[in-house]
């Protein structure tokens, strides 16, 4: 189905099958294709999101603890709906929060939590950066107050860097400020669900300002350098960055060589 030898399969059809499985294995991989099928078929979604919520939220519309060995079946569920409500779910506020609670129902992972960057990446394009930033915030204060670790937040850092980027293809000042501010340590004027972003993701957040808008965030960047609650490690990287695309861009700004001219100011990354 994935790669078009088979036509998708028509889920009203599909679901009924689901009670002739008993083994765990099994049912867990036909979740899985509900939540592929929805996935790739956005008319299917409503279908996939009424039978896989039945399995996952329990008479109170909340996820009960998916940690012990009879809750594996609910997990399976669990994923294939986030995979699904990533990929081609609403984006009403509403939604937007189920996706978060489903992400990061205990336990989870950095390759589950991940799957939000297209849910950032999707809202960036038909809304806007400004929900986009929000719901990025949302989701890096979330894994941060999981505690994942250092190699999952590695992980999740890089997989983010996609989502990073939709907010700066689409955004503007006065959005990528309110990211700004979650590179620096609290401030009197910040209350106590203030996010400060880790090291990782504020190096990637610092990466793809400079290579998707370098016009747009340098003065800002410059002046968080300067600024006496960012911390010295992301003030060395933004310093860093700076520079080298300070060279990059005088290297292939050389025109005024070639024209037998001298410079009317100095230019940067070169010593008089």
């Amino acid at each position: 189905m994935s790669v078009g030898t088979l036509p998708v399969p028509d889920l009203a059809q599909l679901l009924p099958r689901y009670g002739t499985f008993s083994d765990q294995k099994t049912r867990a991989a036909f979740l899985g294709l509900v939540g592929t099928i929805a996935a790739r078929e956005p008319a299917q979604y409503a279908t996939a999101h009424t039978f896989l919520s039945e399995l996952v939220f329990d008479a109170a519309g909340d996820i009960p603890r998916l940690d012990d060995a009879s809750a594996s079946t609910r997990n399976a569920a669990r994923k294939a709906l986030l995979h699904a409500a990533c990929e081609s779910g609403p984006l009403t506020p509403s939604a937007l929060t189920t996706a978060l609670d489903l992400a990061f129902a205990p336990p989870t992972d950095a390759g589950l939590i991940s799957g939000l960057g297209q849910l950032v990446r999707r809202l960036s394009t038909a809304h806007g950066a400004a929900p986009a930033a929000e719901l990025l915030i949302r989701v890096i204060g979330a894994a941060v107050a999981s505690q994942q670790g250092r190699a999952a937040e590695n992980h999740l850092a890089k997989a983010l860097r996609g989502a990073m980027d939709s907010v700066f293809d689409h955004g503007s000042p006065a959005v990528y400020r309110t990211l700004w501010e979650h590179l620096k340590e609290p401030g009197p004027e910040d209350d106590a669900d203030h996010v400060v972003f880790p090291k990782r993701y504020a190096l990637g957040l610092v990466s793809c300002a400079i290579r998707r808008s370098y016009a747009a965030t340098r003065q800002d960047l410059e002046a968080l350098v300067a600024h006496p609650r960012v911390p010295r490690p992301t003030k060395m990287w933004i310093g860093d960055q700076l520079s080298a695309r300070s060279r990059e861009h005088t290297e292939h700004d050389l025109s005024w060589v070639l024209d037998g001219e001298i410079p009317g100011r100095p230019v940067a990354g070169c010593l008089r």
